[in-house]
């Protein structure tokens, strides 16, 4: 079989091939066009407001380059404080005594910051400026060892407590210095006056 035999064939297919080409090409091309005539159509300024043109004045252009970077603003949130469950304040005092002399301070500083739950009795209290400044003891009737400072509206009861009455003091360890304890943030119960 020769060339000139199979001429119609390839001749045929050259034209299938050569029309299919320009239905593509035209069929990309408008497809081209209409996607740019959307870009130009979506990017376009807003047409200026009756108002502006009734005055005479033309709309300022903006044009933005660049859409301006977006970061979300820090938010500060506070860390939970620590909380040992059972940390007594016999623990913290045998801790420390086990320390150097000159090492006490260190090792009650290792406990700033840690909130504690303890029962403890009111030993004695004074007042200055709205706040109570309480101390409070271990036993009843025994030399103070832990205080704090509270709001006196919000616990106008200490008032009556006498001396020796339980409550349970829940606060967060400002300082630890030679076996006394300063607390913040203290959140006081008053129990009743059997020992719990």
């Amino acid at each position: 079989m020769s060339w000139i035999d199979d001429k119609p064939l390839v001749l045929g297919l050259t034209g299938v091939l050569i029309l299919t080409g320009y239905f593509f090409r035209g069929a990309l091309q408008e497809a081209g066009k209409e996607f740019f005539l959307h870009l130009r159509r979506r990017n376009a300024p807003a047409p200026p407001s009756p108002a502006i043109e009734s005055a005479g004045q033309t709309a300022p252009l903006v044009v933005v380059t660049e859409a301006p970077e977006v970061r979300p603003l820090p938010i500060s949130v506070p860390e939970p404080t620590p909380h040992i469950p059972d940390l007594t304040f016999e623990q913290i005092e045998a801790e420390i005594d086990k320390a150097a002399p000159l090492m006490r301070k260190q090792v009650g500083d290792r406990y700033i910051g840690i909130r504690v739950d303890w029962v403890l009795y009111l030993r004695a209290a004074s007042e200055k400026e709205g706040k109570f400044r309480v101390r409070l003891s271990l036993e009843p009737n025994r030399l103070s060892r832990v205080t704090c400072g509270v709001d006196a509206a919000t616990y106008p009861q200490l008032r009556l407590l006498h001396e020796g009455h339980p409550l349970r003091v829940s606060g967060v360890i400002e300082s630890c210095e030679h076996g006394d304890i300063e607390l913040k943030d203290v959140r006081l119960t008053v129990l009743s006056n059997k020992k719990p």
